[in-house]
């Protein structure tokens, strides 16, 4: 017979899940131990970029890892966002692979250079775009080089001017977040090659990480090879409050988007081009140094600094014939000169065009030939171009 002091401990027993032998009898209920199974507590991680957890932001967040971008398989960043993001589109305006506008809800970031921006781009916490009509060149950022990426809708002035449409961050590898070792070699149609091999590890203090990717190409047209090489690294130390990363990327990219042609031409050879050349090259410099320490469980100081330094070799076809030299003042002497060739049906000519632009010191821009912009930034509070 039981006690009535052990029915209501049998109900709440049952009520709670246990089985009732643990409170059959209270002499005993003290000697015996209950073991609990393990509880795991998974908060949500902070997104970077605004360093607030997902559900916390308020805007449309979209994200995505190295693993998803693996899996895809895809070229290169935008085209795993045009695949795999909502709202997303690409367009081959400049007629390169390497070289495609994203558009995000309507707004753009793209390479070609007067094209109307409205998206931000943000590397290790730093500006992407550039500071002469923050175009972004998406050669110089090699989707093996990615750890994650989180694109935020709508327009936040946390990310600076120019954010009409949205912003996208993007974290690099370093050997906490992407230790091992791995080599991808792939090719294609039309001469396509790319060879890609990384290395990563650490010691629990002190970490390291290495990646070559060289991409190469024909074109499916005439006279349109590209190339690119793009070798990033990363050196990192951590301790039990605090982090240190510094990385750096380097890219030269030779890419060549020849522009449409005629009907009447591709009915005799869809290979031929009308005007050629149209080369872009790119040399890039990108440093970063990158730190957090925190001060207690609820005040992270952070901080960052870059320098970055880029070069830009264009030679268009697209120009007619003439011969403009005058002097202006506060400005170099502009020249251009247009020399053209002409055989059926090609008609090619070269331009160069060197004016001077002074903004807190001064930057030397040579447009259609050479765009030369060393760069020194501190965030992106205020910026000397000299």
């Amino acid at each position: 017979m039981f006690k009535f002091s052990s029915v209501p401990c049998l109900i709440l027993t049952f009520m709670a899940g246990f089985p009732p032998a643990v409170c059959a009898d209270d002499g005993n209920a003290k000697d015996k131990e209950v073991e609990l199974e393990t509880l795991d507590v998974i908060s949500v991680t902070p997104v970077h970029g605004v360093g607030l957890p997902k559900d916390k932001v308020p805007a449309y967040v979209q994200s995505a890892t190295s693993e998803d971008i693996d899996r895809a398989e895809v070229l290169d960043l935008t085209s795993y966002l045009n695949r795999n993001l909502g709202s997303v589109t690409i367009n081959a305006a400049q007629n390169n692979p390497l070289q495609p506008d994203f558009n995000f809800r309507g707004f753009t970031a793209s390479p070609l250079l007067g094209l109307p921006q409205g998206l931000s781009v943000y590397v290790n916490g730093v500006r992407y775009n550039d500071p002469f009509g923050d175009t972004v060149n998406w050669d110089l950022l090699p989707e093996s080089a990615i750890q994650s990426i989180n694109l935020f809708g709508g327009a936040n002035p946390l990310f600076g001017l120019n954010t009409l449409g949205g912003a996208l961050s993007v974290q690099t590898k370093n050997g906490f977040n992407a230790p091992g070792h791995q080599l991808e070699v792939y090719g294609g149609a039309f001469g396509r090659n790319v060879i890609s091999a990384e290395s990563g590890g650490n010691d629990g203090t002190l970490g390291y990480f290495v990646n070559i990717r060289h991409f190469g190409e024909d074109g499916f047209r005439n006279v349109s090879p590209s190339d690119a090489l793009n070798v990033y690294g990363s050196l990192s130390w951590r301790s039990e409050n605090s982090t240190l990363d510094f990385t750096a990327l380097y890219g030269d990219t030779q890419l060549t988007g020849n522009g449409p042609s005629p009907v009447e031409l591709l009915r005799q050879n869809r290979n031929d081009v009308f005007t050629s050349p149209d080369i872009t090259e790119n040399d890039s410099k990108f440093f970063t140094l990158e730190g957090t320490h925190w001060l207690t469980d609820a005040v992270q100081l952070a901080g960052n600094g870059f320098y970055r330094k880029t070069k830009t070799h264009s030679f268009n076809g697209d120009a007619s014939i003439s011969l403009i030299v005058r002097k202006r003042e506060n400005c170099m002497m502009r020249i251009q000169v247009f020399r053209c060739f002409r055989y059926f049906p090609t008609m090619t000519s070269f331009s160069v065009f060197w004016p001077t632009m002074v903004s807190a010191g001064k930057a030397i821009i040579r447009e259609n030939v050479r765009m030369k912009l060393p760069i020194w930034q501190v965030q992106t509070i205020w910026q000397i171009l000299f």
